[in-house]
């Protein structure tokens, strides 16, 4: 997925010190998602026609009937307050099994565009694939299928990645369905890894494949949909910290030892991320969320103003969920929610 803006998301920094950054504490290593029907309606928003609804704590997530034209109008979950760069994700997911239906969770950088995909396709009960897709390329970074031992649509599967700055190892229940070294990719063309790299927004949903003619998940004709809407079923979200080692050269070439060795350290000084203060473009009042200074420094490549992301948890965090029509539409931000 890609084609996402952040042109709008202003971030107010003048009354922040940014300090050295520090090592991440235990408590801020992990973040888990989940009761989303007990988060208070001022942490979340769905732009119309988008469409989530909470049963037993889970999140529905909706591909609706279309009012016009072809193709079923999708729904983004987009986490606004938690980013990642390097560690893990377990998303615990049951998918509805329509044909041209896929259920997604996607790490997205929208400076480097960088992404990594994990994909659940409505006709193929039992597969599940995750895509490398590093600098917006579609196809450079890899693919990795992982096979569950009973129907993804009739029970909950959890999928797991690991990310970091060597390689992306990807597991159905616990179980590694292959791995993404990140220094098999380097491209001497581009004298650049094929590797997604960058701190990465979470942001997981359904669209209709059809409507960039990937057909991967099957078709479908709403034209004789019984049914107005089907929906997808989001258990659990866990978000772990990296805590490992660092090359002393992130991007130096394969054959240089420091791009394989120990001796570096976070560039970035934290591996959760959030951005505790938001722009008014968004249409919310942002009260309540305060920032600790101590825990704030400036993600390094990315500048003010545009895309800015602060390191570290917020006092108070606030979960911002974005929902759009469909894939071509879905990352251009809001101007009016």
């Amino acid at each position: 997925m890609s084609g996402f803006s952040f042109l709008g998301l202003w971030i107010a920094l003048a009354a922040v010190v940014l300090p050295t950054a520090t090592a991440q504490s235990s408590s801020d290593c992990i973040k888990t998602l989940s009761n989303w029907g007990s988060l208070p309606t001022s942490m979340w928003s769905v732009q119309s026609p988008g469409k989530i609804t909470f049963d037993n704590n889970n999140a529905q997530i909706y591909l609706q009937k279309p009012t016009s034209g072809k193709y079923g109008v999708g729904t983004d979950l987009h986490i606004l307050q938690l980013s990642l760069y390097f560690g893990s994700i377990e998303w615990t997911v049951r998918q509805s099994g329509t044909p041209s239906m896929i259920t997604y969770l996607t790490l997205l950088n929208t400076t480097t565009m960088d992404e990594i995909d994990i994909e659940l396709y409505g006709n193929q009960p039992t597969t599940t694939v995750l895509t490398s897709k590093p600098h917006g390329s579609l196809t450079s970074g890899g693919r990795i299928s992982g096979t569950t031992s009973s129907s993804n649509v009739a029970n909950f599967h959890t999928y797991r990645i690991d990310w970091t700055p060597y390689n992306l190892t990807f597991s159905v229940d616990g179980t590694a369905a292959g791995t993404i070294n990140k220094f098999q990719t380097w491209s001497n063309s581009s004298a650049m890894y094929q590797y997604p790299s960058s701190p990465s927004q979470i942001i997981m949903g359904v669209w209709d494949g059809q409507v960039e003619g990937d057909l991967e998940a099957g078709s479908f004709d709403w034209t004789t949909s019984p049914q107005p809407s089907y929906s997808s079923e989001i258990s659990t979200l866990k978000v772990s910290c990296y805590t490992g080692p660092f090359p002393s050269q992130m991007n130096a070439p394969p054959s240089d030892p420091r791009s394989q060795d120990s001796n570096g350290a976070n560039p970035n000084g934290k591996s959760i991320i959030s951005s505790p203060v938001g722009g008014s473009s968004y249409g919310y009042s942002y009260t309540g969320v305060s920032v600790n200074p101590n825990d704030v420094t400036l993600v390094a490549g990315v500048s003010a103003g545009v895309g800015v992301f602060l390191m570290g948890i917020a006092a108070t965090t606030l979960y911002v969920f974005y929902s759009y029509g469909n894939k071509r539409q879905r990352y251009i931000e809001p101007t009016n929610i």
